[in-house]
């Protein structure tokens, strides 16, 4: 069993050093909303979307007001085509799934978990009724709430998990910047596709994007660079002691 004494360093790395990039975040909130809503109307223009991207002025968490970019467009029901069509879709990559070879079969496992997804979202268009209870206008807006609190928690989640290995405090900061840049480019383009992809293939799409392709494409982004930056520490060990063992917030733990 590993104990840690909270020392002043290690409180410092753990919860200050988190807090104080947070709070940094937060204070950029409106330069990167007003960059953002930009790059909507740009890229709602360039698509030849219907509707506008208007600004809604909302308070968030600690009562910081921002202006919060807002999508005015919807998607249709779909049609018993297109449903028809999505349903040969979902078939198609069910049988595509299981002609994979026995190499690929995480692959497969993937293809699978997508068809019965999307099948069930056409099985409720199929048997629902109108009106939709989440409409695309308001998807975008709790998609961009939802953004706003990962870039808020992701420099606390690598505090807990990045942060307390011996790597330089530099290293953890530069992973904290590009973590967060990452983010703050990756969230406005998926949300732009999102909102292309359901405004031209209607809302039979939108639980499919929102489930596989949504937040879940987020965590995935803050794993794979966190498993990056967990390479690094083959700076810290080399202070590793002769009968080796592993760094833990400076210090020399046995296996």
């Amino acid at each position: 069993m590993i104990r840690l004494r909270l020392t002043p360093t290690i409180a410092f790395e753990l919860l200050l050093v988190p807090a104080l990039v947070a709070g940094a975040v937060l204070l950029l909130f409106p330069e990167l909303l007003a960059l953002w809503q930009d790059f909507f109307r740009f890229g709602t223009r360039a698509l030849g979307l219907p509707g506008q991207v208007e600004t809604s002025v909302v308070t968030l968490f600690g009562g910081l007001t921002v202006a919060l970019p807002q999508f005015t467009i919807e998607a249709a029901w779909p049609t018993r085509m297109q449903l028809l069509g999505h349903a040969g879709l979902v078939v198609g990559i069910a049988l595509m799934s299981f002609a994979l070879p026995r190499r690929l079969y995480p692959a497969a496992l993937l293809l699978r978990a997508l068809a019965i997804l999307h099948a069930t979202s056409v099985t409720f268009f199929l048997l629902g009724t109108r009106p939709f209870p989440y409409p695309l206008a308001q998807y975008a807006t709790d998609f961009l709430l939802c953004g706003l609190v990962v870039l808020t928690v992701a420099p606390f989640l690598l505090g807990l998990t990045f942060f307390i290995f011996g790597v330089p405090l530099v290293e953890k900061l530069l992973l904290s910047v590009l973590l967060l840049a990452h983010l703050a480019v990756l969230l406005p383009l998926q949300l732009m596709l999102h909102v292309y992809i359901a405004a031209r293939a209607s809302l039979v799409m939108l639980p499919l994007l929102f489930i596989a392709f949504g937040l879940l494409l987020d965590v995935t982004v803050f794993v794979a660079l966190y498993g990056w930056g967990m390479s690094w520490l083959s700076s810290a060990e080399r202070r590793r002691g002769p009968r080796g063992g592993r760094v833990l917030l400076g210090r020399q733990v046995q296996p």
